[in-house]
């Protein structure tokens, strides 16, 4: 796991997302329990990719840090949407890319008021992994939001399976906050995670 701290300075231009990014960022922000809008809340994004609903809450005030498994998505995508998405405003962002078993460590022992991630549970592995670090790194009182497919064809995973598994192995608590169901895709789900 590495770590980065920088102090961004930017522009405005418009937002690029894909996947469940776009339900994530709209559900933390205004459907959620929590309102990743609250200025001086820690908040992290697993698997951030794009970072869309981290810069959501980097906007309203939030302290946010984005974690990638790989850098390379950090340097070439997340840190130049951060940039390029965020009011011409001094924010604070950290960015770590690695292995979500080293992240607690590497973070000496930082609790999230909101924790936010999307198509992570594409596995087994990936389920377990989060689901193991999701209760090291809430705050108490925190949430985590997880926008998922209900089953990822050809690998595994999905939330059912997340479900089960946090249900068996932590004691958090896990909710099915939304689902979204269009009739043409596999059905995706908003967990409410605590």
């Amino acid at each position: 796991m590495r770590g980065r701290s920088v102090r961004i300075h930017a522009g405005r231009a418009p937002m690029r997302s894909g996947g469940c990014h776009d339900r994530c960022a709209r559900h933390g922000r205004y459907r959620g329990g929590s309102n990743s809008g609250d200025a001086g809340k820690r908040v992290i994004e697993l698997g951030c990719g794009h970072g869309l609903p981290g810069i959501l809450a980097l906007k309203a005030g939030a302290q946010v840090d984005f974690c990638d498994f790989n850098e390379e998505v950090l340097v070439g995508l997340t840190i130049p949407n951060v940039l390029e998405n965020s009011k011409a405003v001094a924010i604070s962002a950290r960015f770590f890319s690695g292995d979500w078993g080293s992240l607690p460590e590497v973070l000496g022992g930082c609790k999230y008021d909101l924790i936010l991630t999307s198509d992570t549970l594409y596995s087994p592995e990936s389920l377990k992994s989060l689901g193991a670090v999701l209760g090291q790194l809430l705050a108490p009182g925190g949430v985590a939001l997880v926008a998922a497919k209900s089953y990822y064809f050809g690998v595994g995973g999905g939330t059912d399976m997340f479900v089960d598994w946090v249900h068996t192995n932590t004691k958090l608590k896990v909710e099915v906050a939304k689902t979204y169901q269009d009739g043409a895709t596999n059905v995706r789900e908003m967990l409410r995670v605590s």
